[in-house]
């Protein structure tokens, strides 16, 4: 299982399918976008269409060289979508995801048979590897965005899903993957049950409600030495 249809997650699911192993790519969408994110397609590149230098005698060119060399999906789509960058490696950012989902699409043969066992009326689910970082920004996206996640117990991601249940021990990835499964499989009313969850402990952390406690926090310290 790979999880995320971006760059590094459409290739490492090609990689294994190239190589006869059965793989499953999970994509949030088109069910849920994040605010940067437009279009429905794989491989989307949200801030810039460049992929940085494409010299060999840099560290970002030396890596495309590597690349290339492997066999890259990626890098193939990307050569053949180039545009105009001086230097860089820039690509026309449709093609170049139309071209990555065409590369994965290629292997898609039992995708639809796949969700038909996990139940027709399962919606995607959002997901999470989280570094531990504060505050946890990633995983607040995700919950505000009304997504059951999956996060390893960091410290940050601990404070915002220990209520939901979607925490598993950090470095686990066979417990990580058995409750992506689990939230696959749920049910309609199971599923929406632990999305309001989520939407509603992101909803703590919206500005508004920050400014309020905020507020209430100074006025109780300025009501208290009157």
């Amino acid at each position: 299982m790979v999880v995320g249809g971006g760059l590094a997650g459409c290739e490492a699911a090609l990689v294994a399918a190239r190589a006869g192993l059965s793989v499953t790519l999970v994509e949030m969408k088109p069910g849920a976008y994040t605010p940067a994110h437009k279009s429905p397609r794989l491989a989307e590149l949200v801030c810039s269409n460049s992929l940085r230098s494409d010299d060999p005698a840099s560290g970002p060119g030396l890596l495309k060289a590597e690349m290339r060399r492997a066999g890259s999906a990626v890098m193939a789509a990307a050569d053949a979508c180039r545009v105009p960058a001086g230097g860089a490696l820039a690509v026309d950012r449709e093609r170049f995801s139309e071209a990555v989902e065409a590369a994965v699409a290629a292997y898609r043969s039992d995708i639809e048979a796949y969700f038909q066992r996990l139940g027709s009326e399962t919606d995607p689910v959002a997901i999470a590897r989280y570094a531990g970082t504060r505050p946890p920004f990633p995983v607040l996206e995700l919950i505000g965005a009304g997504l059951p996640t999956v996060a390893y117990a960091a410290p940050g991601a601990r404070s915002q899903l220990d209520k939901i249940g979607s925490l598993v021990p950090a470095g686990d990835v066979n417990a990580f993957g058995r409750r992506l499964v689990e939230l696959l499989s749920l049910e309609r009313e199971a599923y929406e049950a632990v999305s309001q969850l989520s939407a509603e402990r992101a909803a703590t952390y919206r500005w508004p409600e920050l400014t309020r406690r905020t507020l209430e926090a100074y006025d109780s310290a300025l009501a208290g030495r009157s």
